[in-house]
C-alpha cells in the first residue's frame, strides 16, 4: 500500500480503504484493526489515534504501516506481521518458527492448572512438564499462575528461543530443553516423574491439510501442525509411555482436534488410563482430553 497522506486520521482512512478491497476474513472489525496496526507500527496508543485524527505521523511509521497492511492484504496473519499475540493476559513475541497462540489453548491450560493447583493443595509442592512448548505459551502461564519451576520440551530449537524470549520478558521460571518426545518419552532409563503433563501436540492429518486457511498452511510451521497416524501419532505416543514421567495418580492434559475425541478417548482406554474427559470450550467442541494414571 502506498499513501501521501501522513495525519492519523488519513491513514486510518486508506487503510481501512485498502483492506476493504480484498474482502479478508478478520477475526475483529476491520476499522479495529487497522487502528490496532497502526499503533503498533507507530507506537501511538489507541487512545491517541482515536482521540487526535490531526496528529502528524513519522514517515519511518508511515512506511512500516503501510508495509504491515500489504502483508496483511495477502494473508499472512497480523501476529506473525506485528511478532507478538495475545494469550492468557500476556502478549507472546511469536515468529514464523511458532504456532501463533489460538484462545483454544486456553481450554488445556486452565485443565492442566486445575490438576497442579489440586496438587499443590494436596501435597505442597507440583512438577509439571510441557511437551511441544512453542513460543512457551503453557509452560510460562502455569509458571506465572502458580509461582512453580516448570520443566518445557520441544524438538526446534528455533521455537525454543522464542520461548526463552518470552519467558525472559515475562519474568516465568522455565527450564527449557530441545528433545524429541518419540526418542526421549520411550526411554525408561532417564524417565523422572512429573505430577502433570501437559501438551498441545501437532493434530492435524495429512487428509486435512487441503482443508486449512493459508494464512495457516502458507504460515505456521508445519512440524507444528501435522502428525502421522491421521492426527493422532502424539496421543498414541503419550498414551504408551507418558505414564512412565508421570507420580502416581499424575495427570496427562491434551488439546485435541474438535473431532477427534473419541478416537484419542479410545487410544487412553486401550492403555488403562483412568478417569478420561473431554473439555469442551464455549461453543461446545471438544477441545482437551485429561486422563490419570492408575
Amino acid at each position: 500500500m502506498e499513501t501521501q497522506n501522513t495525519t492519523i486520521g488519513d491513514l486510518l482512512q486508506d487503510g481501512f480503504a485498502y483492506l476493504k478491497q480484498y474482502n479478508l476474513k478478520t477475526k475483529r472489525a476491520l476499522p479495529s484493526l487497522v487502528v490496532h496496526i497502526l499503533s503498533s507500527t507507530s507506537g501511538i496508543s489507541k487512545t491517541k489515534i482515536i482521540g487526535f485524527p490531526e496528529l502528524e505521523v513519522p514517515q519511518i511509521a508511515i512506511t512500516s504501516y503501510c508495509n504491515a497492511l500489504a502483508r496483511y492484504s495477502q494473508g499472512e496473519p497480523i501476529e506473525l506481521i506485528l511478532g507478538e499475540a495475545s494469550f492468557d493476559g500476556h502478549m507472546f513475541q511469536v515468529t514464523p518458527d511458532t504456532l501463533i497462540p489460538r484462545p483454544d489453548s486456553e481450554i488445556v491450560l486452565n485443565a492442566a492448572h486445575e490438576k497442579a493447583h489440586e496438587c499443590l493443595q494436596s501435597t505442597g509442592n507440583v512438577r509439571l512438564l510441557d511437551i511441544g512448548t512453542g513460543s512457551g505459551i503453557l509452560a510460562i502461564t502455569l509458571s506465572l499462575r502458580l509461582t512453580r519451576m516448570v520443566e518445557a520440551w520441544d524438538i526446534s530449537s528455533a521455537a525454543l528461543e522464542v520461548a526463552k524470549a518470552n519467558q525472559h520478558r515475562l519474568g516465568a521460571h522455565v527450564t527449557f530443553h530441545q528433545h524429541d518426545a518419540f526418542t526421549l518419552l520411550p526411554s525408561y532409563e532417564q524417565a523422572r516423574t512429573f505430577d502433570v503433563i501437559v501438551s498441545n501436540p501437532p493434530y492435524i492429518g495429512e487428509h486435512e491439510r487441503a482443508a486449512l486457511d493459508t494464512s495457516v498452511i502458507d504460515f505456521e510451521p508445519e512440524i507444528a501442525l501435522f502428525a502421522q497416524n491421521d492426527g493422532l501419532a502424539f496421543y498414541q505416543l503419550y498414551a504408551a509411555y507418558a505414564q512412565d514421567w508421570l507420580s502416581p495418580q499424575g495427570w496427562l492434559c491434551v488439546e485435541i482436534g474438535w473431532k477427534q475425541a473419541g478416537d484419542v478417548e479410545k487410544i487412553f482406554q486401550q492403555h488403562g488410563w483412568q478417569n478420561i474427559q473431554c473439555i469442551q470450550d464455549l461453543g461446545a467442541r471438544d477441545r482437551t482430553i485429561i486422563a490419570q494414571k492408575p
